[in-house]
């Protein structure tokens, strides 16, 4: 694919950099022959890969080309794809094959010229496979969290020896469901959690059930608690009630559960690690071991300070990961809020870092045998 990308540096330069902001014009100068009167949207990191955000969508300009813009901050790797309002019409190639993220790191106001050469849904596409392990089954379609007042599909994951006895188990509560255990339901592939705990039982005989919790449509504020004027209202505090008040006890009736905080672990990546380093700050009695990966902590500053508020004591686990691939600021913002816990808490802290580490789904899928361990005290 020939991509053309020039960067356009403007004259007044300095003013996004005196305010702590640059601004990002992007501008497509040629779209697909077939291409019709849809919109055209950009779908990012900085707006949780939404592909149908209407703060972000292109408006045609006179000559033809189409037009949006990013302000973000000097420095911040940006990294985004076109689309025409969902995932099956994102942009590809002329051969139908996937296109990589388009990326910027501007440290001043910056123009970008694209291509779009051509969309998703102009090639037909082979259909996809259940690759879900035969543990996990459908808990529930349409579970109602009453703090949130928002039904949400639920995943369960059973132990393989669970049915062989009467022994109880941890549970793990982890975010963005749909993307766990099965490629057909996964939009840009699964974490692969069932095949991995179905190895490390066969391994070890050590097991957990798996709680997944589907995403919705405001998935950022979801999982955002905190509220600010450029993302707006974070759900987040009442989303985690809604799992402590609503999903946890009707999980722990169900089935054979530990229901103490040691045995109650949560975990998620990006926007699903700052909800999951969340939930033990709000939580630390019910949450006793968490999983952070790739924390979205860009969005929420609060956390750096906020730690030294909510974690004095705390004396559980959490995982970090990161990978250096991800942005300049990923490893950083970690590396800060870890340091905060560390100073004030008595937890069991464990740093991952990944050189080569990406923002996606098969990276976390590599991190999370570790994690595994570290829930059941490996060294």
């Amino acid at each position: 694919m020939f991509l053309k990308i020039w960067l356009v540096f403007l004259l007044c330069c300095f003013s996004g950099t005196v305010s702590g902001q640059v601004r990002v014009t992007i501008v497509v100068d040629q779209l697909p022959k077939f291409h019709n009167t849809e919109p055209v949207y950009l779908a990012g990191n900085f707006n949780s890969w939404n592909p149908a955000d209407n703060s972000f969508k292109l408006m045609q300009q006179a000559d033809g080309s189409w037009q949006g813009f990013v302000t973000t901050t000097p420095d911040k790797l940006l990294e985004f794809k076109f689309t025409r309002g969902s995932w099956d019409k994102v942009e590809c190639t002329t051969d139908g094959k996937d296109v990589g993220n388009h990326t910027v790191n501007p440290r001043i106001d910056t123009t970008i010229y694209d291509t779009i050469e051509d969309w998703r849904d102009a090639h037909p596409v082979k259909p996809k496979e259940h690759t879900a392990s035969p543990q996990v089954r459908l808990m529930d379609s349409a579970f109602y969290l009453k703090a949130i007042d928002r039904t949400r599909r639920i995943w369960i994951y059973m132990p393989k020896d669970y049915n062989a006895g009467n022994k109880r188990y941890p549970v793990l509560y982890m975010h963005d469901g749909q993307n766990l255990f099965d490629a057909f339901t996964a939009g840009f592939g699964e974490w692969g959690v069932d095949e991995i705990l179905d190895k490390y039982f066969d391994q070890t005989g050590k097991s957990c059930i798996v709680i997944g919790i589907d995403n919705g449509p405001k998935r950022m504020m979801e999982y955002d608690p905190y509220s600010s004027e450029k993302f707006g209202k974070g759900d987040g505090e009442l989303y985690i009630q809604s799992v402590v008040e609503s999903l946890k006890p009707f999980v722990d009736k169900q089935y054979r559960t530990f229901k103490d905080a040691p045995h109650t672990w949560i975990a998620g990546s990006s926007m699903g690690g700052i909800i999951s380093q969340w939930a033990v700050m709000a939580y630390p009695k019910i949450f006793g071991k968490a999983g952070v990966f790739s924390p979205a902590f860009w969005v929420a500053p609060q956390f750096k300070k906020d730690v030294f508020k909510t974690m004095k004591g705390y004396s559980g686990s959490i995982f970090f990961y990161a990978g250096e691939k991800e942005s300049k600021t990923m490893v950083p913002d970690m590396d800060t809020v870890m340091a905060g816990v560390k100073q004030v808490a008595k937890a069991k802290l464990v740093r991952s870092v990944y050189p080569d580490g990406q923002h996606n789904e098969q990276t976390w899928n590599k991190a999370f045998p570790e994690f595994i361990r570290m829930l059941f005290e490996e060294k």
